[in-house]
């Protein structure tokens, strides 16, 4: 379950990354 969690908040890290990318 933890493993799991880990992955979205990893994956919604990384949208966020790219999202900030793409604003610039």
């Amino acid at each position: 379950m933890i493993s799991n969690l880990r992955n979205v908040t990893h994956t919604a890290y990384y949208a966020l990354l790219q999202m900030d990318v793409n604003d610039t």
